[in-house]
């Protein structure tokens, strides 16, 4: 998401593709945000005029939607195998396995867990 609301340049064609495409919903997780606030507080790795409430921002221009967390899916990070050790990723995955949405991202690692998850 962040990708795409600043123009970055890394986001492939194929992620463009299915953003831009108005038969799809965009959604992003909470945890997204959450794992934002944490780094913007540490000062490492993102722009330096993004913050979590920014980013919350961004999220609205995009017109995409945000995705709170549900006991459904923190039981669902129960389910998955470990493969990833970041605690965000493996909550995201969860969260849309149980949804049953696609999972862009371009961590290779992801991957791993299923077609429901494309790289880009």
């Amino acid at each position: 998401m962040l990708w795409w609301a600043l123009g970055n340049e890394q986001l492939s064609k194929t992620a463009r593709t299915f953003i831009s495409d108005e038969r799809n919903e965009c959604v992003v997780s909470v945890v997204s945000v959450w794992e934002i606030a944490i780094k913007c507080r540490l000062g490492r790795g993102l722009p330096a005029d993004v913050t979590a409430h920014r980013y919350l921002q961004l999220i609205d221009e995009a017109g995409f939607l945000l995705k709170e967390v549900r006991k459904a899916h923190a039981l669902g990070v129960e389910l998955i195998d470990g493969i990833h050790g970041d605690t965000f990723d493996r909550m995201i995955v969860a969260q849309a396995q149980v949804e049953g949405f696609k999972l862009l991202t371009h961590d290779k690692a992801l991957g791993s867990y299923g077609d429901f998850v494309i790289l880009v």
